[in-house]
């Protein structure tokens, strides 16, 4: 235990110094943060939103942007990281952690979506669902998320002598 929780909170302060260090100044980081807008809009106009987007703007009956932080990739570094140094096997490490950041990738999708919405039509849900709700459901789910993948991941050894 001393070790995973060692081996996890120093990967996760060192993904901490990358973040703010390198990952939200850079292109990259800019265009997923677009692309994300992209999605989260495709998800509102199936439920009949008009909403457009430019860059990681997303403008209709409300207009916001989504900046460092609202990105998901926080929550699926925990997931990622939990994982990746949990005693498993490789494939079972590799598959947990893509089927983790994909779920929370899609789930930070719904986030940005359920925030334009709230922005658009009720507008004083908007602020504690972005300040408080959404990012601890987020983390929540990443921790809820690893508990599972490591409830399942881990198969009970047999006990010589016992029936």
């Amino acid at each position: 235990m001393a070790r995973f929780s060692a081996l996890f909170l120093g990967s996760f302060a060192l993904f901490q110094v990358v973040y703010y260090g390198w990952i939200v100044s850079s292109a990259v980081f800019a265009e997923y943060l677009r692309i994300t807008g992209i999605c989260a809009a495709a998800v509102l106009r199936v439920l009949g939103e008009p909403v457009e987007t430019s860059g990681d703007v997303m403008a209709g009956a409300f207009a916001m942007s989504i900046r460092h932080g609202c990105d998901g990739l926080q929550a699926i570094a925990i997931v990622v990281l939990a994982i990746a140094v949990f005693p498993a096997s490789v494939p079972s490490r590799l598959v947990g952690a893509a089927a983790g950041a994909l779920a929370i990738l899609a789930l930070n999708f719904v986030r940005i979506a359920t925030l334009f919405w709230a922005g658009a039509h009720w507008h004083a849900a908007f602020q504690p669902l972005h300040v408080h709700i959404w990012p601890a459901a987020l983390i929540a789910f990443a921790v809820v998320f690893w508990v599972a993948w490591a409830t399942f991941s881990v198969r009970p050894t047999a006990v010589p002598g016992a029936r």
